[in-house]
């Protein structure tokens, strides 16, 4: 049996190291955190453009970063943690592109609608 997956990041400053835990979110989590994207739109044009198919924000849904510790962090570090947190939760960022692809059909019937229903 397989175990979530999580990976441990460090980054360097100067004289010091600070680590970022990511982790594999369960479809409980998974949920969760996409009815709060949708019921807390982010009002920070720059955390929510920063990076793709997400925000600084939502790292700590995937992390132990809080949000207020993403500051400290550069726009390439956020990004690398982003990517690591995609890579990890492969599974869950290829549901959402094929979900994306699905709203972009012109039948309301076809598999993936039925299923963004579901969430």
């Amino acid at each position: 049996m397989q175990i979530a997956a999580h990976e441990v990041v460090p980054f360097e400053k100067g004289d010091t190291t600070r680590y970022v835990e990511i982790h594999e979110l369960t479809l409980a989590q998974l949920r969760q955190w996409l009815v709060h994207a949708a019921e807390n739109p982010t009002t920070d044009w720059m955390s929510a453009a920063l990076l793709e198919q997400g925000s600084v924000a939502d790292l700590a849904h995937f992390t132990d970063l809080n949000p207020d510790g993403a500051e400290a962090y550069t726009p390439s570090e956020l990004a690398h943690l982003w990517d690591r947190v995609k890579a990890i939760n492969a599974h869950f960022f290829a549901m959402l592109g094929r979900l994306e692809a699905g709203r972009n059909q012109p039948s309301s019937n076809s598999k993936a609608s039925k299923t963004a229903s579901l969430i």
